[in-house]
């Protein structure tokens, strides 16, 4: 079974980073460059989409919303939130916090460790 995993973050760079890795390991990935644009995928993908990555500070529509939004619609929805400002964990509502800057090895266990 082929596993797809949509991220969503505004920064380029980490989502250029975190595709690299996943699509390494054989995970199809899906991604968005904000919170709006995420939950939009996430809507009409949603049959397909086994796990979403999602930064908590974004601007717009944040990490916070995006999660909202989508347990709101999928309660049982498996969900890594990731951030650079280790303050936003408490506001994190996903299964997992991943802190940025990550490596490589600790993205890969914490996706492993909510598909299981």
């Amino acid at each position: 079974m082929s596993v797809t995993i949509l991220i969503i973050d505004n920064e380029p760079s980490i989502v250029q980073i975190a595709k690299d890795i996943l699509e390494r390991e054989g995970f199809n990935v899906l991604t968005a460059s904000g919170g709006k644009q995420g939950t939009d995928i996430w809507l009409s993908h949603r049959s397909i989409i086994n796990l979403v990555v999602v930064d908590m500070e974004m601007p717009n529509v944040d990490g916070p919303a995006v999660i909202s939004s989508i347990l709101m619609i999928e309660p049982k929805a498996k969900i890594l939130a990731m951030s650079g400002n280790p303050e936003t964990r408490e506001r994190c509502q996903a299964g997992l916090y991943l802190a940025k800057p990550f490596r490589p090895h600790d993205l890969i266990a914490a996706v492993n460790s909510l598909l299981k």
